[in-house]
């Protein structure tokens, strides 16, 4: 299959999404880092730590046969397109709602993108979280990220939090003292949110 040259007749291609295997962690480590990739080169604080596939390879070996995660691989004939993780979570005992499932990861490959491969892996999530008796989901998006942003609110999820940042970097900030008011300034970088 000539996945670009079928896109000019549909834009549809139906993958197939398995479960991963213990063997598929190459492909999925592969997968991760190519989205994080792309998160970091939308805002370097989504870069993954130097250690990172240790504490990923760790993580995946505990979660990837749990009851309480889904770990699917989404395959267009022998290559791998797509990747999805969800987690379910326990918030802080002091919260009345504080089960919820994670959409921890949805990735597809910029070659596959447009074929409605992320609909068909978000389908798979919303039957897992049904079938596990949950009513909702939550994910976190790069602010940056508008492709995916729009593509979230084409599947009916909405924000209903926001997480606001600021940098705290010593060595740009100053105290002035304006004459004129006797007013002192903090000037410091403040770079958007996210």
């Amino acid at each position: 299959m000539n996945v670009q040259r079928d896109r000019q007749f549909s834009s549809q291609v139906q993958g197939q999404c398995m479960p991963v295997r213990l063997e598929d962690f190459e492909v999925v480590m592969t997968l991760f880092a190519a989205l994080h990739g792309y998160n970091t080169s939308l805002n370097d604080k989504f870069a993954l730590a130097p250690d990172w596939r240790e504490v990923f390879y760790d993580h995946f070996m505990h979660t990837v046969a749990s009851a309480s995660s889904l770990w699917l691989l989404a395959w267009i004939e022998a290559q791998p397109a797509g990747l999805l993780i969800l987690e379910e979570h326990r918030d802080s005992p002091l919260f009345q709602h504080r089960k919820r499932v994670e959409l921890v990861a949805l990735y597809v490959d910029a070659v596959f993108r447009g074929t409605g491969l992320a609909q068909q892996l978000m389908q798979e999530a919303q039957k897992w979280a049904q079938t596990h008796g949950e009513i909702s989901m939550q994910l976190y998006v790069t602010t940056q990220n508008e492709r995916a942003r729009a593509f979230y609110r084409r599947c009916g999820w909405y924000p209903v939090q926001e997480i606001w940042h600021m940098d705290i970097i010593s060595d740009q900030r100053s105290l002035r003292n304006d004459s004129d008011t006797n007013v002192v300034e903090v000037i410091t970088d403040k770079k958007g949110i996210f």
